[in-house]
């Protein structure tokens, strides 16, 4: 079956211009013949080309033959002896496209030298013109732990890429400023356990990918990181099953007033249940549920779920008319009948508009038909809140594009009890000025200890959150909540 989705796309082309020439030949039922053997076509180049984009590198095979060549190496007990390396060069920039490729390509040539020479020919691959990987056994392997082998890749690791930061410092100066490389290394651990060789690559992958993410130059997996590969497989595997959708349930995180200590409202945040037991946050299952398209699915699901859990609470005259209801929304759930759905939704549950906050990050603010249908939000009385400013994420072309009628602050980085030199203090001083000047409220999000809450207290915010006072719980618990502290926290 090699190369076969080639075959797929050029007889599909041939059955579309001989459709073109039956048609215009008033050949009916020869037209209907081709157009179902062109969808047929289609459908298996689909097939095919799906298929190659779900694994790293099964389009390629002589790397895997090299791969199981590492796994049927009779010397080797277990793949638990082994460490993998994954090199990735990445363009920088949005015009990559007019650099000097001729000189980016002899600088990975000499890359591949420097690989070869540290690791040995036998144990480096080229995947792509741009990563590398590199599969090496540990040295005197029986005799060290995983605390050891661990520090073994992390001097590895480290010494690869001083070697790589001189090879592209000694390079053509516009060269070497036009790309970044990213390492990430991995072995088998306790939580995760290499079975396959490939499974051991694809942690490499992903710990490189976290790295790139977190903009360090390289990384190497520990347990946390080694943990965090086997939840998204596992919320893959769980994806692909049928009934995932009973197993996402909205948990409740209170929103305080600074002064009365009240509870005013609450934001809904989507937690899957994975087996019905492990809950997973959706840190872990977002970007995965972007790849596989269930995001949208997944939002409908939670505002659905929060809405009748919250008109439960109303019914029960637990909360007070005016609580506060936030919803967190991706950009891909805001198509066009967003708004309408959201409305007819709200009055299904007796919510007024101005009683429902929409949470949107500002990274997916920047597209004028986002900017148009936010809008639309607005004007049906839709609350829209700007999720949120910290040093990682602070986007000044969403102000400027769109309205909003609260933003957040991220306190979690706010100085301890020990140091008030906090140098957020005057940037969060700044961006609270500017919000009272546009009568925007504003909301200190992240608060875990009480001289957090104090710094955001002192700069005048106008709303409260963060697990100091509750984390996020499933329903049953914010309603004892609820219960006992309806007239106050009085923290």
């Amino acid at each position: 079956m090699k190369g076969c989705e080639k075959v797929w796309l050029k007889l599909g082309l041939a059955s579309l211009v001989l459709l073109l020439y039956v048609t215009w030949q008033g050949y009916v039922s020869i037209a209907l013949v081709v157009t179902l053997m062109l969808s047929l076509f289609l459908l298996l180049e689909l097939f095919f080309s799906t298929k190659s984009e779900d694994e790293l590198f099964n389009h390629n095979p002589t790397f895997v033959k090299w791969l199981y060549a590492h796994e049927s190496n009779p010397e080797q007990q277990s793949l638990e002896d082994y460490f993998c390396l994954f090199v990735e060069c990445t363009p920088k920039g949005l015009f990559h496209a007019v650099l000097n490729h001729r000189l980016l390509d002899e600088l990975y040539v000499l890359l591949m030298k420097e690989l070869t020479t540290y690791f040995g020919t036998a144990h480096v691959k080229r995947l792509s013109r741009e990563q590398f990987v590199v599969i090496k056994e540990y040295p005197s392997s029986d005799s060290l732990d995983f605390v050891q082998r661990n520090l073994f890749q992390e001097t590895v690791t480290k010494q690869i890429h001083e070697i790589i930061e001189a090879l592209i410092e000694s390079s053509d100066s516009e060269t070497g400023h036009s790309i970044t490389i990213t390492l990430g290394c991995a072995s088998s651990g306790i939580r995760y356990r290499v079975k396959r060789i490939e499974e051991l690559v694809e942690l490499a992958y992903f710990t490189m990918n976290q790295a790139r993410n977190d903009r360090e130059p390289y990384r190497v997996a520990d347990e946390h990181e080694r943990a965090r590969k086997c939840d998204v497989d596992e919320c893959r595997i769980g994806f692909s099953q049928s009934g995932w959708e009973h197993e996402f349930n909205p948990f409740f995180q209170p929103i305080i007033h600074p002064v009365s200590f009240t509870v005013v409202g609450v934001e809904s945040v989507a937690r899957w249940q994975l087996g019905g037991f492990r809950i997973m946050p959706a840190a872990v299952f977002k970007d995965l549920a972007a790849e596989m398209q269930r995001i949208r699915k997944i939002d409908t699901i939670i505002i659905t779920k929060t809405f009748s859990r919250i008109q439960e609470l109303k019914d029960t005259g637990m909360i007070p008319y005016g609580f506060r209801v936030v919803i967190n929304m991706s950009v891909m759930s805001l198509v066009e009948e967003t708004p309408r759905w959201l409305s007819n939704l709200a009055a299904e549950h007796g919510f007024h508009p101005e009683h429902i906050e929409i949470d949107l990050q500002d990274s997916a603010l920047t597209d004028s038909h986002v900017t148009s249908l936010i809008a639309n939000l607005r004007e049906k009385g839709f609350r829209i809140a700007l999720d949120m400013f910290n040093e990682e994420a602070f986007d000044l072309k969403a102000l400027f594009n769109n309205s909003f009628d609260i933003i957040k602050l991220n306190y979690s980085m706010a100085g301890t009890a020990r140091d008030d030199r906090w140098q957020g203090k005057k940037v969060y001083d700044a961006l609270i000025s500017m919000a009272d000047s546009l009568s925007i409220e504003t909301l200190a999000k992240g608060i875990e200890h009480r001289m957090q809450m104090e710094h955001a207290k002192q700069q005048g915010v106008d709303y409260l959150q963060g697990n100091y006072f509750s984390q996020p719980v499933p329903f049953e618990e914010f309603s004892v909540f609820m219960d006992k502290y309806c007239e106050g926290l009085f923290a």
